[in-house]
């Protein structure tokens, strides 16, 4: 290429650049040069400037090499740019065609522009016409598109970092609302599948049974006829009240029983069927109602209302509650009045009426069903163990086997009042069902009906932000987004429940630690993805623990009918539990604190049957030094008691900690006048056990 005029545009950070490159001495390179600078006069004026760019818009810069370096002051506009450029009209309103169509900045549109005017001029220069220049250009909005691409690339770095900063966020804001406009669909449009009824699959069950075969229609038709005992809720009483012969009140609560004579009869015969056969509904029972308002001077009765076609399992109304315990407390007041009258069969039949009523109150499987069921059977035991106490003259030797076998262990079960969690389970699927949508594969996304129904749960409110219609399409989407999904929500519940049952399966003495808190050891993170399920799980330590405080009690029971059987047949108390195996029990039943065989001692010549308690320390059938006798019977794992036991020690008051130790007093119960002389209880563990 011959040396001459060469004009090179230069891109930075604020405009276009013309360079027009002269010898040391202001003069172009060579002839030719000056030749093309003549035919350009248009756009040169002799040596001393650029045409193409009127002076005002021109700074000088020195090279290295001597010359001189003309570049244009990038503050100049489109408009500016075209007049000074000297090109003909139907250029210029090309080159503002072409630049109206780039994406640029105001300031990078004058940089194009002067790009474009100066490739015209060189055209022009060349000897090319407009005709020509303006056919072989191309469609505008291409070439518009590649020059918008020269001038982006001419950007400074910290420019361009900028930019594609912004473009970044625009298109993570674009990306979030697309996100939230799925689930906001997903949220505001899915629908629950509630597809099981879980109600009537019990009540299938139950009407299944022959009514020959169930006691609820036998004890709802009591109710009607039911002589009431006549008290206020002050009195604190619920059904027969805790009286003693002679004590103010007992000839009154006589007399009320022998008005319901026949009912407790009736009562005593329902309790031998197979099954109780209540049947679910989520209304209240109209007779249940009327009876219990009746109970209590005052009471008004709930209005029962209608019943659904699929009741909400949480909302269950369980009528059999309402009957059982005061059911059971007729007839362990009607088990004393006979014993009191030397009526050891009436007695025994009444027990047993107990420990059935129990048994059938279990039908339905609800956790709550079965701690009533417990309590229940609880009373039976304990009215058992206070009649042998008090009245061990009343039974015969085969009414004393009839009670033992009354409560000896079932063939397919120790314990056969351990709490079930099968309905308990089964009203969180319900939840679940009614709350999520179902993908066809057991799992699902919450839902707004779900939210709405969720919210309303236990106390009716709803929950935080979600209280409006606005609220909860607004905000459930992005609750609905981080939360377990149903799936996941479903096996963090029964994974708990699974560990509460494998808890409840230990004897007591196999349990080292505490049933671990729902989500130990998850992230709190995570734990708040599954929070739905964290609300319904309950207390489930507690409720494993009292069956076997329970098993330990009618053991204790069983040792007492055999050892009153032992003293009859041998004309004194046995020296050890084990003189009395095998005659009158099959074995010594175990303490259930540490697993040896149950506590024995002879007190004034009264037998006494203990369990070391609390504190894992024999003391010899000791009671409790604390305020309360109970406080070596409640459970708590070893480690936490040596801790406790340790602090009583140090003799340091430690805020809410009673003292527990001494021994559990299984049989007889303990009064507060036994063992004023003894020694308190030793804090070191016994030698060696004691007899049996």
């Amino acid at each position: 290429m011959k040396a001459g005029v060469r004009r090179k545009l230069v891109v930075g950070a604020a405009a276009a650049v013309v360079v027009v490159e002269r010898t040391p001495d202001g003069g172009l390179s060579n002839a030719d040069g000056q030749r093309r600078g003549r035919a350009a006069a248009r756009c040169l004026n002799g040596s001393a400037a650029v045409r193409l760019i009127p002076e005002v818009f021109m700074t000088t810069t020195t090279q290295g090499s001597g010359g001189t370096r003309r570049v244009f002051d990038g503050d100049a506009t489109v408009d500016a740019v075209l007049g000074a450029s000297g090109l003909p009209r139907e250029l210029q309103d090309l080159v503002r065609l072409v630049v109206s169509r780039c994406r640029l900045s105001k300031r990078e549109k004058s940089q194009a522009a002067a790009m474009l005017c100066d490739r015209f001029a060189e055209q022009l220069d060349a000897g090319r016409t407009v005709q020509q220049i303006t056919g072989e250009l191309g469609e505008p909005r291409v070439v518009a598109r590649t020059l918008s691409r020269e001038v982006r690339r001419s950007r400074p770095l910290s420019v361009r970092i900028f930019r594609r900063g912004v473009q970044g966020v625009v298109a993570c804001l674009l990306l979030l609302i697309a996100v939230y406009g799925f689930y906001f669909v997903r949220f505001n449009f899915g629908t629950p599948n509630i597809a099981r009824n879980f109600a009537q699959e019990h009540n299938d069950r139950v009407l299944a049974r022959p009514e020959s075969e169930r006691a609820w229609p036998i004890y709802r038709q009591l109710l009607p006829g039911w002589k009431h005992l006549t008290y206020t809720k002050e009195e604190g009483t619920d059904g027969y009240p805790a009286l003693k012969p002679g004590t103010p009140g007992w000839e009154a609560a006589v007399a009320n029983l022998n008005a319901n004579a026949a009912a407790v009869e009736a009562i005593r015969r329902a309790a031998k069927l197979p099954a109780l056969g209540c049947p679910l509904r989520d209304s209240p029972d109209p007779i249940v109602e009327q009876w219990k308002s009746q109970r209590t001077s005052g009471g008004v009765p709930d209005a029962p209302g209608s019943v659904a076609s699929n009741p909400l399992l949480f909302n269950i109304s369980l009528p059999q509650l309402e009957v059982a315990r005061p059911f059971a407390q007729a007839l362990k007041f009607d088990a004393l009045v006979a014993a009191e009258r030397g009526d050891g069969q009436r007695v025994v039949d009444d027990l047993a009426a107990m420990i059935g009523l129990a048994r059938q109150v279990r039908d339905s499987e609800f956790l709550m069903v079965d701690l009533v069921a417990l309590a229940v059977y609880s009373m039976a035991v304990y009215s058992t163990g206070e009649f042998l106490d008090r009245y061990p003259g009343v039974f015969t030797d085969a009414q004393l086997v009839e009670l033992a076998s009354m409560l000896a262990p079932a063939a397919d079960s120790e314990n056969p009042f351990r709490v079930r969690f099968t309905v308990e389970r089964q009203q969180v699927l319900d939840i679940l069902q009614r709350s999520y949508s179902d993908d066809g594969g057991g799992d699902g996304v919450l839902v707004s009906d779900g939210l709405r129904f969720f919210g309303s749960l236990g106390n009716g409110q709803a929950l935080p932000g979600t209280g409006t219609s606005i609220g909860l399409s607004l905000l459930g989407p992005l609750l609905s987004a981080g939360l377990a999904g149903r799936s996941e929500m479903w096996q963090y519940y029964d994974e708990y429940v699974q560990s509460a049952e494998q808890f409840g399966s230990l004897p007591l003495w196999q349990r080292q630690e505490h049933l671990a808190e729902p989500g130990a050891g998850r992230q709190p993170i995570l734990r708040m993805r599954v929070f739905l399920a964290e609300i319904l799980v309950a207390a489930f330590e507690k409720v494993t623990i009292a069956p076997e405080l329970a098993l330990q009690d009618r053991d204790a029971v069983r040792v007492a009918i055999a050892l009153e059987q032992y003293r009859r047949a041998k004309g004194a108390w046995p020296a050890a539990l084990r003189d009395l195996v095998p005659a009158y029990l099959p074995e010594v039943p175990p303490d259930r604190y540490n697993g040896k065989p149950l506590g024995y001692v002879l007190v004034n010549g009264k037998p006494r049957i203990y369990s070391v308690g609390r504190d894992r320390i024999d003391d010899g059938g000791k009671l409790p030094t604390g305020v309360h006798f109970d406080n070596s019977r409640s459970w708590i794992s070893p480690t936490a008691a040596a801790a406790q036991l340790a602090q009583l020690q140090s003799g340091k008051r430690v805020p809410g900690l009673e003292d527990f130790r001494g021994d559990w007093i299984l049989w007889p119960e303990p009064s507060e006048t036994d063992d004023k002389a003894a020694p308190a209880p030793s804090t070191e563990p016994a030698p060696a056990a004691p007899a049996g």
